[in-house]
This record gives structure tokens, sequence and C-alpha cells, in this order.
């Protein structure tokens, strides 16, 4: 073999090594960099990892206090709701009960007029049998007071010489008698008996009228107690249906109070399972830079050996370089001819 392409084949590996030892130092320093980015990387992802978690705990606690907020609106809806609805029932029992009433106190007015109709109509009777019976009275103490004006005109009238018989010498015997006043007497009687009986009459017809007036009193203050017990059932019917109108507006706004309750936690239940996913995302992220970061860890160790390695290879490198330097020289200077030596 010449050497001259001994020197050749050396310097070829001599610079093949070179070349070689350049490619691992720039493969190493890639890796390197590569490295250093992917930390950069891994770093931000934690760092937005973590915001991710300081976000979640921030809406579970939100989400927390709106359920929190939203369950104690639910409750507190649920019992305006019943509120309304017992005083709905209350409000109708009352409308009912005052409608009651008011036909009780319709049909008690009606009676009651009826019956102030007739003790009317039984006074004024009354009224008329009285004035009647003190007519009659009048009349009748006329007729006593010409009965005895007879009686006192009879009585004054003289004696009347009555024939008695003869006396023993026969002569004619009288006797003097008051005037016969049986017929002026029995006219003084008939009519004093008549003033007594239109007296009684009178008294009779006063105690009906009498009667009459206070059962027409008691008709009267019956008529008008009814009127104004109906008077105050109709205004009672007035309160009442205001009442249900009342009513009937807080149940309608406590049913709209529990749809938007309702609507409220059909939206919280979709918000949690939007926090569910999110929270599995994180979760998933956590693990990706858990992976990621011990692969990284890995890599990094890999690389601080194949540093060391690095070095070894360029430590031998240098070795074999002087070495193939040193047999290029002798192989140079063996192919010099002897008289250059």
């Amino acid at each position: 073999m010449q050497p001259r392409w001994l020197v050749s084949q050396l310097e070829e590996l001599d610079y093949q090594s070179d070349y070689q030892v350049e490619l691992i130092n720039s493969l190493l320093y890639q890796s390197q960099s590569m490295n250093n980015l992917t930390q950069d990387y891994i770093g931000f992802a934690k760092a937005d990892v973590f915001a991710v978690y300081e976000l979640l705990q921030s809406l579970k606690q939100q989400y927390q206090m709106a359920l929190e907020h939203a369950q104690g609106q639910k409750r507190r809806v649920d019992e305006q709701l019943d509120v309304a609805t017992v005083s709905h029932k209350q409000s109708e029992d009352s409308l009912n009960e005052a409608h009651h009433l008011a036909t009780f106190w319709t049909n008690q007015t009606n009676k009651a007029g009826d019956w102030l109709s007739r003790a009317q109509s039984h006074l004024d009777d009354c009224e008329r049998a009285t004035s009647q019976a003190r007519s009659e009275l009048g009349n009748a103490e006329r007729e006593l007071s010409s009965a005895r004006s007879q009686l006192s005109a009879a009585r004054a009238k003289p004696n009347v010489r009555v024939y008695i018989g003869d006396d023993s010498q026969g002569r004619a015997m009288y006797r003097y008698e008051p005037p016969d006043t049986s017929y002026e007497e029995g006219l003084v009687a008939r009519a004093t008996s008549r003033v007594n009986a239109c007296q009684s009459n009178l008294n009779y017809a006063l105690s009906q009228e009498k009667a009459a007036r206070q059962e027409r009193n008691k008709a009267q203050h019956q008529f008008s107690g009814s009127q104004r017990a109906l008077n105050d059932a109709n205004e009672a019917i007035s309160m009442a249906n205001q009442a249900l109108e009342v009513a009937n507006d807080s149940k309608r706004q406590a049913n709209y109070s529990q749809e938007f309750s309702q609507r409220c936690h059909v939206i919280l239940e979709q918000v949690n399972n939007v926090i569910t996913h999110f929270e599995q995302t994180y979760e998933q992220q956590s693990i990706v830079t858990s992976k990621l970061d011990s692969e990284a860890n890995q890599a990094f160790l890999h690389l601080r050996n194949l540093e060391s390695q690095q070095e070894a290879i360029q430590g031998e490198a240098f070795t074999l370089k002087y070495t193939l330097q040193d047999k290029t020289s002798l192989l140079i200077a063996f192919d010099q001819p002897l008289s250059s030596r």
C-alpha cells in the first residue's frame, strides 16, 4: 500500500471524525435548546393549568353560593306559594260565605218586609177600630147625658096625687107620690150599659192598637236590622272580591316566582354540568402536564447522559485526531526521498 494513499485515507478519517464531532455537538446543542424550550412551554402549561385550577375553584365557590341562594330563594318561594294558596282558599271561602250571608239576609229582609207590611196593615186596622170605638163611646156618652137630662127633668116634675081609698066617713083619701121615672131610668141604665160596653170596646181597641204598634215597631226594627245586615253582607262580598283579587295576584306572582326559581335551578344544573366538564378537562390537563413534566425530566436526564457521552466521544475524538496526525506525519516523512531527509 502506498504511503501517500494511506495519508489521504488518514486525512479523510480525520476530517470525518471532526465532522462527526461537530455533528454530535450540533445535535446536542439542538437537543439542549429543544429541552429548554420544552421546559419553558411546560412551565407555561403548568401556569395555565394552575390558572385553570384557580378559576375552577372560583367557579365552584360562586356556583355553591348561587346554589345556596337559589335553594333559599326556592324555600321562600315555596312558602310564599303555600301562603298564597291558603290565602286564596280562605278568600274563596270568605266570598262564598259572604254570598251565603247575603242570600240569608235577603230572605230575612223579604220576610221582615212581609212582616212589617202585615204589622202595618194590622196597626192601621187597629187604629181604625180605635177611632170607631172612640166615636161609639162619644155617641154613647151623649146618649147617657141625654138620658140623664130626661131623668132629671122627669124627677123635677111635681108629685102625682094617687087615690088610695075612702076613710070611715066616706071621704076620698089621696097620697102624693113622685112622678114615675122608670122609663127615664131605663134609658139611663141602657145608656150607661152602652157607655160601659163602648168603653170596654175602646180599652180593648187601645190594647190591640198598642200591641199592633209594638208588633209594627218590632217588625220595623227587624226590617231595618235585616237591611243593615244585608248591606253589611254586600259590603263583605265587595271586600271578599277585592281580597280574592289580591290573593289571585299573590298566587300568580308566587307561581311566576316558582317558575323562575325552577328555571334558575335548571340553569344552575347546566352550569354544574359545565363545571364538571371543566373539572374533567382540568384533571386531564393536570395528567398531561404531569406526564409531560415526567417525560421532560427523563429527557433532561437522558440529555445529561448524552452530554457525558459527548464529552467522552469528544475526548476519544481528540485522542484519535492526535494519533492520526502523528501517523500522518510519520507516513509523510516515510514517503519523502532520502536526500530530503
